[in-house]
C-alpha cells in the first residue's frame, strides 16, 4: 500500500488545492483582524497615557505653585501648563469669609472627539499676590 501511494505521481487535484486555500485564509483572515485590533487599542492606550501625563504634570505644577490671587481675592489664571483645561472654582474661605485658603480645581485634557479623555479633580492652596516693589514696598 505505502509502495502504491509513492509511486503515484499525478500530485494534488485544483479542488484539493482550493480547499487547502480556503482552509488557509479562514484561519488567516482572524488572525489578520485580531492584528489590527491590537495595533488600534495599543494607539489608543498609548495616546490615553499621553493625555494622563500631561494633566498629572499640569496638576503637579499647580500643587507646587498653587494658585495666585489678586487684593481682590479673584484668582490669576494659571499659565504654561500644557496643553490641558485648567477650571479654577470658587474658593473655600478663611473664618473671615474673605481670605481664600484653597480653590477646588478641574485639570482635563484637551482631545478631540466628545470630551476630555482624561479629567483630574483636586484642590489647591491659595497663595496671595505677593506685593509690587515699585509701588513703594521697599525702603529705598
Amino acid at each position: 500500500m505505502l509502495k502504491r501511494f509513492f509511486k503515484d505521481k499525478s500530485g494534488a487535484s485544483l479542488i484539493e488545492i482550493l480547499v487547502a486555500i480556503v482552509i488557509l485564509g479562514m484561519v488567516i483572515v482572524p488572525l489578520g483582524s485580531s492584528f489590527v485590533l491590537s495595533v488600534r487599542l495599543n494607539a489608543r492606550s498609548r495616546a490615553l497615557m499621553q493625555e494622563q501625563l500631561a494633566v498629572s504634570n499640569a496638576v503637579e505644577m499647580l500643587m507646587a505653585q498653587g494658585i495666585t490671587y489678586d487684593e481682590d481675592n479673584q484668582p490669576l489664571d494659571p499659565t504654561d501648563l500644557g496643553d490641558v483645561t485648567v477650571v479654577v472654582e470658587s474658593p473655600v474661605t478663611a473664618e473671615d469669609g474673605v481670605t481664600p485658603l484653597y480653590y477646588p480645581v478641574t485639570v482635563s485634557s484637551l482631545s478631540g472627539g466628545d470630551g476630555p479623555a482624561f479629567s483630574l479633580e483636586t484642590t489647591v492652596r491659595a497663595v496671595p499676590l505677593p506685593p509690587d516693589p515699585e509701588e513703594g514696598g521697599g525702603g529705598t
